[in-house]
């Protein structure tokens, strides 16, 4: 098994099991109140469908004929990625947001996904480029 095969899987695990944990959160708050709030539920499905893609990515390592180095760097930015939205989203939570874009001054879930955003793509073009290679 690659490198980039393990990170994925664990990382994929980690944010379900994060995914799991702010579920339980939400459940909790839900007790008390009709609707869990909007950062909170995003906070429980960004990583939700962050960790289920993760997993998906071993077929594109397993496809790429890319370097193994290379593919862990893509796969270590993607996992990176996927836990700063995550958590960024909680944090948002935490700090009473409605609307983190319109929030002044910006709040730090904003410059985070400034960060996040960035690494996802790269490491999302990496795995691209190395599929489309392997075609």
């Amino acid at each position: 098994m690659e490198v980039a095969e393990k990170i994925l899987i664990t990382g994929g695990l980690l944010l379900l099991l994060f995914a799991f944990f702010t579920g339980f959160l939400m459940g909790r708050v839900r007790e008390h109140a009709f609707q869990a709030p909007k950062y909170l539920i995003l906070s429980h499905m960004e990583p939700l469908m962050q960790g289920t893609l993760m997993l998906a990515l071993v077929w594109a390592v397993r496809m790429s004929t890319l370097d193994g180095r290379l593919e862990g760097l893509a796969a270590s930015l993607m996992v990176a990625a996927a836990s700063i939205q995550g958590s960024k989203e909680l944090l948002n939570h935490y700090q009473g947001l409605e609307d983190e874009f319109a929030h002044r001054p910006h709040p730090i879930g904003f410059y985070a996904a400034r960060i996040q955003s960035p690494m996802a793509s790269v490491g999302l073009i990496i795995f691209i480029i190395g599929v489309l290679r392997a075609l």
